[in-house]
């Protein structure tokens, strides 16, 4: 039996990682391989093996193994007594010596009590069926027995084996059979769950230069020890799934694929071709390593790295759609350990500076601005995104975290608060109609909103302070003044002040327009619709204003008319319930009686109040007809270019 021990492993920053074992073998030999159970379907989904010999085989006990070994034993070791076992083996035979030997087949296990004065006495009694009859033997003087049946003793080793690999129930085991002759170089892979590993970042800001020190977070949660391996650390996010390969399944009729769970959606496209003539292949090492590395063996690699890298603690190169860092120097580390590695250290550009931003904040306020450095990525390695302590000279300045930064990009770092700058802000917005026209009834505008922020600041410091502004952009507008932004976002400018320490206040005013363009049917406007526009002095044409007035006019006939008609059908509905009163009564009463006859000159009153209500609520109701369509035909009438 060999050992190959992981020779190179890449953790993925998704929690995946990928383990190469490498080594030489003579002759055939087998390599065990232990997996927690949760890792069993992955290695079992993504396990590669090289062996120039020919193809490996792979032997593992099925998720059913120990329970269904144990279970087809004809020897039962689950009781917690020597009675216990022997009661499951009725009828076999047996060989106890009391000292002397009885040889006899099992009949039963029977426990009796004794009463020895102070207290009851529990035995256990074997009876067996013997040559010379029935003999009941008390287990306690049994010295030692053995078992007749010889395939009683294979399962009492088996039995003992089984319960011995059970101590660790959480681990499965692959044996790799590996066949030949002659002394060879093998190799496998496989990706397991592992733990994703992190990255931390100390910047230090000193005289003028910036130092970037970036650790790798690298935890060894598996059951083996890292010896002196190659460690890479991938930065992405593969699709990954488990798919419930371990488990035996027993399917008699059409059911789901095997692959029934996962974290990610696979997709299975159709192949253009399917060649069902698969004849055995063996790899070389080489070719092994052109198939992992996408086409290239690891000497072409090698004749491809840069000459000079701009990092001295780790190798970078894209892997596919990631990014990969590979540390320099071997790795050990036991596990059940973490540890902490360096990755990038160097000499970087950043530049110090105030930033005041007024997203998020409210008007009228006052705020501090923030400390921040602007980090330039000329590491000539894209960083991931982790917590970063900031230093200035040898004082703590501030702890930040930082997204993803690919080459040669900027990104700035807040750290803290200037509290002897302090700012302020207040916004004004103002509306101006340039053009209106009305053409049937239809008005159309030319609108232009005014954003005017003026930004104040106070430096009660004893230096100048170079200040950066960020002003959020207002959507759909363009800036006015000043002319240009220092910088510009997709959603910010960027403005560059000096605030000189004279405790003065100083103004900064940043100013956008909007145009819109609208087209509104006053037609369906209300009177207070109207009115309110009316009022909004956005409307500077006096033709304009005129129709809107008459408009209003109009209008405002329509909504009398409209509340007298309400007016008349609360009159009607009082009188109905009125009249239904009234012919309660006549009914409780009669109408033979004199009480009976007032009450029906009052139901003749009522009916023809009612019907002179309908009259009128006709009337108005061809009143208000009559308004709208005036209302109408006044604004269609109506053409202002």
């Amino acid at each position: 039996m060999s050992d190959l021990p992981v020779s190179r492993l890449t953790l993925f920053s998704s929690g995946v990682g990928f383990f190469e074992h490498n080594g030489a073998i003579a002759g055939t030999e087998e390599i065990i391989l232990p997996f927690h159970i949760s890792a069993v379907n992955d290695a079992l989904k993504s396990l590669v093996m090289n062996d120039p010999a020919g193809i490996p085989t792979i032997c593992y006990p099925s998720e059913d193994t120990q329970k269904g070994s144990v279970t087809r034993l004809s020897i039962n070791l689950d009781g917690s007594s020597i009675q216990s076992m022997l009661q499951s083996l009725k009828g076999e035979e047996i060989e106890v010596f009391v000292p002397d030997s009885i040889r006899g087949r099992i009949i039963f296990t029977e426990r009796r009590t004794e009463n020895s004065g102070s207290a009851d006495i529990h035995k256990d009694f074997l009876s067996l069926s013997t040559n010379n009859g029935i003999k009941t033997i008390c287990i306690d003087n049994i010295s030692h027995f053995t078992f007749i049946n010889p395939k009683i003793k294979e399962d009492l080793d088996h039995a003992l084996d089984l319960a011995l690999n059970s101590h660790d129930d959480k681990t499965r085991c692959l044996t790799i059979k590996l066949a030949g002759n002659k002394k060879r170089k093998v190799s496998f892979s496989y990706v397991i769950p592992a733990s994703a590993w992190k990255v931390s970042y100390r910047l230090n800001i000193f005289q003028g230069k910036s130092f970037l020190l970036g650790w790798a977070i690298v935890d060894n949660n598996s059951d083996i020890d890292w010896d002196n391996i190659i460690l890479s650390l991938a930065a992405g996010k593969p699709v990954s799934f488990t798919g419930d390969l371990y488990k035996i399944q027993n399917s008699c009729g059409p059911k789901n694929p095997l692959l029934m769970k996962g974290i990610a959606n696979a997709k299975t496209p159709d192949s253009a071709e399917r060649n069902t003539n698969i004849k055995n292949i063996s790899l070389g090492q080489e070719e092994l390593d052109k198939l992992l590395t996408g086409g290239k063996s690891k000497a072409e690699e090698a004749a491809e790295e840069p000459e000079s890298i701009p990092i001295d603690t780790a190798c970078t190169h894209p892997a596919g759609d990631q990014f990969e860092f590979t540390i320099k120097k071997p790795v050990s580390l036991a596990r059940r350990q973490s540890a902490m590695l360096p990755m990038i250290k160097g000499e970087v550009k950043a530049q110090k500076s105030l930033i005041f931003s007024k997203e998020g904040k409210l008007a009228g306020n006052v705020y501090n601005p923030a400390i921040c450095v602007e980090l330039t990525n000329d590491t000539g390695m894209k960083l991931p995104a982790g917590p970063i302590t900031v230093y200035d000279g040898k004082t703590y300045a501030g702890d930040a975290l930082v997204k993803f930064i690919p080459e040669n990009e900027k990104h700035r770092i807040y750290y803290g608060e200037e509290l002897s700058v302090t700012g302020t802000f207040f916004i004004n917005i103002t509306n101006n109609v340039s053009i209106v026209k009305i053409d049937n009834g239809i008005l159309t505008q030319n609108k232009k909103i005014t954003y005017e922020t003026v930004y104040t600041f106070r430096n009660a410091g004893k230096e100048q302070k170079n200040l950066i502004i960020e002003h959020p952009v207002t959507a759909k507008s363009t800036l006015v003044s000043p002319a240009d932004a220092a910088e510009k976002t997709f959603n910010l400018y960027r403005f560059a002040e000096n605030v000189p320490p004279t405790a003065e206040f100083i103004k900064f005013a940043v100013t956008e327009e909007k145009k819109i363009h609208e087209e509104i049917e006053i037609i369906s406007f209300s009177y207070d619709r109207l009115s309110k526009y009316l009022s909004s002095n956005d409307i500077k044409q006096e033709n304009i204003i005129t129709v809107m007035q008459n408009a209003c006019s109009l209008n405002e006939k329509i909504i009398k008319a409209e509340t007298a008609l309400e007016d008349l059908k609360k009159q009607r509905k009082k009188l109905i319930e009125k009249q239904e009163r009234t012919r309660k009564n006549l009914e409780a009463v009669g109408n033979q009686s004199q009480e009976g006859k007032d009450y029906l000159q009052r139901l003749a009153k009522e009916d023809a109040d009612i019907d002179a209500l309908e009259e009128e609520i006709h009337c108005n109701t061809l009143s208000i007809d009559a308004a709208k369509k005036e209302f109408e035909d006044f604004l269609c009438a109506i053409k202002i270019e």
